[in-house]
């Protein structure tokens, strides 16, 4: 079952590339610790100055406490930045997510955003907080309710390339269980842009 999970997670990612021909350019994310790691693949086409259609994949294993979970996500939503400070960008979207948790389903279409500062003091230091929620009309099968958010504090070393640290919790309520924490950790990770 973990292995169909991970494949259907790279086939999200590959699907989302796929469908990127168009895409101008975007990013590739990688984190990780001991018991999780966390893909996500973003492609950012048309717009304009003020944003950008913004399209692709995540892939959550997290094995924290022994849960035994795989999350694939397909990601379609708005990044912007704000017309006044060219140093606060903005997303907002959906993350449909289909996966298993403890051997149960877990499954919603994850409404939310995240913000991301790069202050002017610091230069190259990138501050950036998420959060998506789906509540019980927005989660299916036995999945109740789902909330996933971060925290992420990282340093630009080229235009291209990012190194953070990051804080994730994902908790999913699901019939006949309850809440079930699937991931709960600090991670290193990087990113590469496009």
């Amino acid at each position: 079952m973990r292995f169909r999970q991970l494949v259907v997670g790279i086939l999200t990612c590959l699907v989302a590339a796929a469908a990127s021909t168009a895409a101008a350019d975007g990013e590739f994310e990688f984190a990780l610790n001991d018991e999780a790691v966390d893909l996500r693949l973003l492609f950012l086409t048309g717009g304009d100055e003020d944003g950008r259609f913004a399209f692709g994949g995540r892939y959550l294993n997290s094995d924290e406490d022994d849960i035994d979970a795989s999350i694939p996500a397909l990601i379609a939503g708005f990044l912007g930045s704000a017309s006044s400070n060219e140093r606060f960008d903005f997303f907002v979207g959906v993350q449909g997510m289909f996966g298993e948790a403890l051997d149960e389903d877990v499954s919603a279409a994850a409404v939310g955003g995240a913000v991301a500062w790069t202050p002017e003091f610091a230069e190259g230091l990138l501050l950036a907080a998420e959060i998506y929620w789906a509540p019980d009309s927005l989660s299916f099968g036995d999945t109740e309710d789902l909330i996933n958010w971060q925290v992420k504090a990282g340093y630009e070393v080229t235009k291209r390339f990012q190194a953070h640290v990051s804080y994730h919790e994902l908790e999913v309520e699901v019939d006949d269980v309850g809440e079930i924490d699937v991931d709960d950790s600090a991670r290193i990770g990087v990113t590469l842009k496009f």
